[in-house]
This record gives structure tokens, sequence and C-alpha cells, in this order.
């Protein structure tokens, strides 16, 4: 997870897209979380990537037992980070 951890935070300020399409970036604050830079910032934790990683690529993100999964799952999806690219 630490490794999936550090490539999250070099692609902070990077375009995701969510699986609807909608474009999101992120970037790290001082208490080491990142947060979705929307008008309501949104802090995603390590731990919240934690919980979501093990539980692999599902087909719909209501099967996930995560917090905020919609960018959790973006991120994690996205080849840059490539988190499940065996799944």
């Amino acid at each position: 997870m630490e490794e999936i951890w550090q490539r999250i935070l070099k692609h902070r300020g990077e375009v995701f897209h969510t699986k609807r399409g909608i474009p999101f970036t992120y970037s790290q604050h001082r208490d080491g979380n990142i947060y979705i830079d929307t008008v309501i910032s949104l802090p995603l934790t390590f731990k919240l990537f934690e919980k979501a990683l093990p539980q692999g690529r599902k087909p719909r993100l209501k099967d996930y037992n995560t917090f905020n999964i919609s960018h959790i799952y973006a991120i994690l999806n996205d080849v840059r980070i490539g988190a499940w690219e065996n799944n």
C-alpha cells in the first residue's frame, strides 16, 4: 500500500475522472491526507485507500464498503496509479 500511496501523491494536481466521467484533481495538505479540489474539500486518507484496495475492482461502486468511493475508485483504477492492474 505504501508504494501505491507514493504514486497517488506523485500525481496530485493532475486530472482524474470518476466512473461517470466527472473530472477532478486533488492536493496534499499539511495533515498528510489528500483532498479533492472542489468547492467542498473532501479528505481522502491513507486508511480509506487501505480499506478500498483489498476489495479489488468491482463492477458497481455501491458494492464497496468505503466512504467517498467514487474518487478513491477513480484514483486506484487509473493506469498512472496501477493499483488494480492485475484484477
